[in-house]
């Protein structure tokens, strides 16, 4: 085996890189010689009070250069650790420039003041954590780290803190951290892969726009109490980005600037209750082609003031607005149109709605809802929504119609929308509640005739058809018809018979002289009533004036009465009949009308009742 060469002035010992021996840093403060001695038995260097210091002192001040030198490891003369570098209470002053290193150990620097900026960028490291510490801003754009990232518990950050691409093995934490940059974003992950849970919660204040386009987080979004203010722009950006636990936004949390997640992916719950969600100049919270696999709650205490927007968004479990407030100065203050909600939607006991609410093409599995928390919306839209049962909610026509005609005036007017009526009589059906079906089947119909979609000849067969059939869906009033038809032509037969206008119509009867001299002759001022005759046949049908109506208006029935009794027109004017000095013309020709109209209606009728009972009337 080769021996190594030894040390000489022709071969010296290899150099390193400057920043990699401790003899690079020349005389120590005592604050690094404090920092040296706490790396090499693995403990806290704590300076000062351990508080983050407000100004430089010799007791509190370490080089930037040094932490990355004892970050990478140290030397021999100054050893790192396993358990990293621990400092609390310091001033650095310069940038912590550690782009590119690969950090084999943790990296603590609590409560410090880092007076420029933290360079992470394409930087490998085991963890790192700046709580309470605080800095100009922080460039981490693709950093590595096998443990979480901390900036928490005070952490300020006057710039952005970029972490574009950057792959974080555990928890990304900002609890109570401060991102307050005088402009762009506060803090941007586009596209990082965290392993854990991101935590931007209790306390959690960012005065630009936090980005996590693209983004995939193994466990929760948790912005609980958080506050996102940005001076301009969005308030909080998830586009794309995959979630695979819960997202909470929620009890306390405030936006001021949208938040959106279009086409996010979510694999727990979306969590907004007791959450406030303020962009007055349009959409406070847009989830577009989101993919929620649990709930998505907007209830107890959640406020939005700008559109709240599901568009296609397809959710696993249920969507609760129960106790929400919707607000907006205009436009839609609720949009689900195209979502697919495979559990229910609940709206109701809502706190507030101003503005319109929108379920267009929308499909839930059932509904639970109440009728004030519709009607607070200034309209709706209903067009192709969907829903398999209602659970908790109005069953009965008044309230439903009502739902219904809340519409946008022009689905009710020149661009009628039948679907929503055909799909609520449908599910009430469904349901057992049959009255209430028909009833609204028959309100949609009424709807179509002031929709204007019946015109001249049609819109008379059509009114006729409401009114004498319910538009197939009451047969009752058909029957109903022909029950007032039949009593109002058996009044005028009666008095048809008492004025002698009706007569026998069998040959047998009218040619028979004898019979016709008893029962024919004129008495006073009046012609022998026929009806009351005592000469005729004692076999001959007696006249009945309802039985004799009954048997016109049942076109399939015989009762022999049509058969044996007609009125009695005449040109004679010998009789004419004479009534309180007034001459009656052709008053036979009159009942002959009404016997003609009672036979057409009764036929009429009768097809109508027929096919109804049937089924061959198609109703919508």
């Amino acid at each position: 085996m080769a021996k190594p060469l030894a040390k000489t002035k022709r071969n010296p010992a290899p150099k390193r890189p400057f920043g990699r021996s401790l003899s690079d840093f020349g005389r120590l403060s005592a604050a690094e010689r404090k920092l040296l001695e706490a790396c090499r038995v693995g403990e806290f260097a704590v300076l000062g009070t351990g508080h983050r210091p407000d100004q430089q002192t010799p007791e509190n001040t370490v080089r930037p250069g040094l932490i990355r030198f004892l970050a990478l490891g140290g030397d021999e003369q100054a050893p790192a650790h396993e358990k990293g570098v621990q400092l609390k209470g310091a001033w650095i002053n310069g940038t912590l420039d550690l782009e590119g290193c690969h950090c084999p150990i943790p990296l603590w620097v609590h409560a410090c003041t880092i007076t420029e900026a933290v360079t992470l960028r394409n930087a490998r490291m085991s963890v790192l954590s700046l709580q309470g510490s605080s800095l100009q801003s922080l460039q981490g754009d693709r950093l590595q780290t096998t443990g979480g990232l901390f900036l928490n518990d005070g952490f300020k950050a006057k710039g952005t803190v970029r972490l574009l691409g950057a792959q974080i093995g555990g928890n990304f934490e900002c609890r109570k951290g401060s991102f307050e940059p005088k402009a762009g974003a506060a803090l941007a992950f586009d596209g990082a892969v965290i392993t854990g849970s991101v935590f931007l919660n209790n306390g959690f204040k960012a005065t630009g726009e936090v980005q996590l386009l693209g983004a995939q987080i193994g466990g929760d979004l948790a912005c609980k109490t958080g506050s996102f203010e940005p001076k301009v722009g969005d308030a909080l950006s998830c586009d794309g980005a995959v979630v695979k636990g819960s997202v909470f936004l929620n009890d306390g949390f405030k936006a001021s600037g949208e938040v959106r997640l279009l086409g996010a992916q979510i694999g727990g719950n979306f969590e907004c209750s007791k959450g406030s969600f303020e962009n007055n100049a349009g959409d406070a919270l847009a989830c577009d082609g989101a993919v929620i696999k649990g709930s998505v709650f907007l209830r107890e205490g959640f406020k939005s003031t700008g559109t709240v927007r599901l568009h296609a968004a397809q959710i696993g479990g249920n969507l609760s607005c129960d106790k929400g407030s919707f607000e907006t100065k205009a436009g839609h203050a609720l949009i689900c149109d195209g979502a697919v909600i495979k559990g229910g939607l609940f709206f109701r006991n809502v706190a507030k709605v101003h503005g319109s609410v929108s379920f267009a093409a929308a499909e839930v599995g059932s509904l639970a809802d109440d009728s004030a928390s519709w009607a607070m919306a200034s309209l709706l839209n209903l067009d192709g929504f969907r829903y398999g049962r209602i659970v908790n909610g109005p069953t009965d026509a008044a309230r439903r119609i009502a739902w219904l005609v809340k519409q946008r005036e022009s689905h009710l007017k020149q661009e009628f929308r039948p679907q929503p009526w055909e799909q609520l009589i449908k599910v009430l059906r469904e349901m057992g509640h049959e009255s209430e079906a028909r009833t609204i089947a028959i309100a949609k119909q009424d709807a179509l005739r002031k929709a204007g979609k019946f015109r001249g000849f049609a819109r008379l067969l059509h009114g006729l058809y409401g009114g004498l059939a319910g538009y197939g869906y009451r047969p009752t009033n058909t029957m109903l018809a022909m029950l007032m038809v039949w009593l109002t032509c058996g009044v005028v037969y009666q008095g048809a018979g008492d004025f002698g206008l009706m007569g026998p119509s069998s040959p047998i009867v009218l040619t028979n002289a004898d019979i016709r001299n008893a029962c024919g002759k004129p008495s006073q001022d009046r012609q022998t009533q026929w009806t009351m005759c005592p000469d005729l046949p004692k076999e001959y049908t007696t006249f009945s004036p309802y039985i004799y109506s009954l048997d016109l208006i049942l076109p399939l029935v015989s009762l022999q009465q049509d058969s044996d009794w007609a009125p009695i027109v005449t040109d004679d004017t010998s009789q004419w009949i004479k009534y309180s000095g007034s001459d009656w013309i052709w008053p036979g020709a009159i009942v002959r009308f009404v016997m003609w109209f009672e036979i057409l209606f009764g036929w009429a009728m009768s097809l109508l009742l027929v096919a109804v009972l049937g089924n061959l009337v198609k109703k919508d």
